[in-house]
């Protein structure tokens, strides 16, 4: 198989899975391209559910004794770290993207009130300010 997204900048990758819309490999068998079309629908509203998966005719075909849903299914420790390496590396530069809004938006408040502060003359006439300031970065 193909990853129908690739790149090395995970930010990136992530508005690719979002936006850009999957190529499909036409030589594929019908039913295997009809499920992975409905599977990676972007949309969840009109994502095939698990339910939708076991009753299709490309997994009844490979599984003719569908399991029912919940039942306990074996994998092995490779397939798991294979699974979750580039989702765990999406989540955690998504938290780190939203961290750093949050530290820049603390940043720009705090740049706010120093300009709000200052009185005529340009002389501070409030207190230190509660972040420490890197020096030759002061106001």
């Amino acid at each position: 198989g193909k990853c129908p997204f690739v790149c090395p900048n995970v930010l990136q990758l992530y508005d690719m899975i979002k936006d850009d819309p999957i190529v499909y490999d036409e030589k594929l068998p019908p039913d295997c391209l009809d499920i992975l079309k409905k599977i990676l629908e972007k949309d969840p509203a009109k994502r095939l559910t698990m339910a939708g998966i076991k009753a299709h005719p490309f997994y009844t075909a490979a599984c003719p004794e569908p399991q029912p849903l919940g039942a306990q299914v074996r994998v092995t420790e490779q397939e798991i770290r294979s699974a979750l390496t580039l989702s765990q590396q999406v989540v955690l530069m998504v938290r780190m993207k939203a961290m750093m809004k949050g530290r820049l938006a603390s940043a720009r408040d705090v740049i706010a009130q120093r300009s709000h502060s200052l009185g005529e003359g340009g002389a501070e006439i409030s207190a230190a300010p509660s972040t420490p300031v890197p020096e030759g970065m002061q106001v």
